[in-house]
C-alpha cells in the first residue's frame, strides 16, 4: 500500500474516433493535455505516410515499389511537450499544412486501405504506449 494515490492509477490508451470535423482533436488534446496523456494522432501517421510515398514519386496502390518504400521507413517519434509526431528516417516531422494538402487528402485513404501499409502504421502506433511510458506520462 502507498500514500501515493496516483500510484495506484493504472496507465491508460483511450482512442476516440468520429467524422470529419466533429471535434476529434481539439477534444482528444484538451483531454490529453488535462490528464498529463501523451497525445497521439493516429490520422495524421497515415497521411504522413502517404505524403512520404508522393514525395517518393509512388502511387498509392499495392505494387512492389510501394512495398519495398514502406518497408525501408525508418518511423520514430519525435514529442513536443505532449504532442507525438511522426517522423521519417530520423527526419524532422511533416509539416501540418503538408499533411492537409491535396495530393495527401487523395491519396491517404487508397493508400490506408492496403494491408501492408497498415500493419506497418499499426506496429508504429503500438509503439506510442511504451514511447508515453518512458516520456513519464500517465497514459
Amino acid at each position: 500500500m502507498t500514500n501515493n494515490p496516483e500510484a495506484d492509477t493504472p496507465f491508460r490508451v483511450i482512442a476516440i474516433d468520429g467524422g470529419a470535423a466533429s471535434g476529434k482533436s481539439s477534444t482528444s488534446r484538451r483531454l490529453a493535455e488535462m490528464c498529463h496523456w501523451l497525445h497521439v494522432d493516429t490520422g495524421s501517421h497515415y497521411r504522413a505516410v502517404a505524403l512520404a510515398a508522393l514525395q517518393a514519386g509512388l502511387e498509392p496502390r499495392d505494387t512492389p515499389e510501394l512495398r519495398q518504400f514502406i518497408a525501408s521507413l525508418e518511423l520514430s517519434s519525435h514529442v513536443e511537450r505532449n504532442e507525438s509526431h511522426i517522423c521519417f528516417n530520423a527526419g524532422e516531422p511533416p509539416r501540418p499544412a503538408d499533411l492537409r494538402s491535396e495530393p495527401v487528402n487523395q491519396a491517404v485513404s487508397p493508400l490506408s486501405a492496403i494491408p501492408f501499409v497498415r500493419e506497418a502504421v499499426k506496429a508504429y502506433q503500438q509503439q506510442q504506449v511504451e514511447l508515453a511510458r518512458d516520456e513519464g506520462f500517465k497514459g
